[in-house]
Formats: structure tokens, sequence, C-alpha cells
């Protein structure tokens, strides 16, 4: 009986964290992913401030490498996070479930993170210093993440 007791806290209090994740979320329509006005922000400062054609050309390249890598990341995370909404509407769920997608949707967030660093520092290897001043307020955040 103690441990139905402590599975059922257990239960009553993921479902707790849950919504309130669902609450903070409804504070904004941005959801994980790529930031589209970004990306043609970072793309015009990059055309503007980059005379050389083919530096210009190879960061508008990476960009484009960027926003690939973490399409196939986005499209993975939006099923994931349905299956989720998904799962926590059904009281029968069992928690392993649930963890286990939480636990994808954060090996997701950090596979996210590593491919911005990866390209920021592609980006910066080929700017001067005052080219990367000017580049980096306008270049695109590593996370646009609301759940």
């Amino acid at each position: 009986m103690k441990m139905n007791r402590v599975y059922t806290y257990g239960k009553l209090t993921l479902g707790f964290f849950i919504i309130a994740l669902m609450l903070a979320g409804c504070r904004s329509k941005v959801a994980f992913g790529v930031n589209r006005g970004q990306i043609q922000s970072t793309e015009s400062v990059i055309e503007s401030i980059i005379a050389e054609p083919e530096r210009r050309d190879a960061l508008l390249q990476i960009v484009d490498d960027y926003k690939e890598g973490v399409g196939v990341i986005e499209k993975e995370v939006m099923i994931l996070r349905q299956e989720i909404v998904e799962l926590n509407a059904d009281y029968d769920t069992p928690r392993e479930e649930l963890e286990a997608r939480y636990s994808r949707l954060g090996e997701l967030t950090e596979q996210f993170g590593q491919i911005a660093k990866k390209y920021s520092l592609k980006a910066r290897a080929l700017c001067s210093e005052d080219e990367w001043k000017r580049i980096a307020p306008k270049k695109i955040k590593p996370f646009s993440f609301k759940f």
C-alpha cells in the first residue's frame, strides 16, 4: 500500500510539473526551433558587412547548413511535443513512457545547442574581430525554446 501511495504522489508531482511547463509555454507563440526572422536578419547583416564574395558566400553557406541541421531536430521535437501532450492527457500512461519522451527532448535540446555552437564557431573563424562585433548582435540565437 505504501508503494502505491508513493507512485500516486510521484504521478501527481509529475502532473503538476507538466502543467506548469504547459502554462509557461502559453505565454509565447514561439516554438522550439529556428527563428526565421532572426536568420533573415543574420543573412542581411552578413551581406552588408562582408565585402569579399567568397567569404560572404561561405558565411551564408554556414547559415544554410545551420538551418538544415536544426531543421531535422525541429521536426522531431514537434512530433515529440505532440506525443508528450497526448501521453500526458492519458492518466494511465506509465511514468516510464513520459520520462523516455522527456529524456529524448533533453537530448534533442543538447544536439540543437551543439549545432548552434559548431556553426557559430565556423562563422567566427571567417570574420575579423570588427566584422564579428557587428555580426554577433544580429546572429542567430542558439535557442528559441518554449514548451
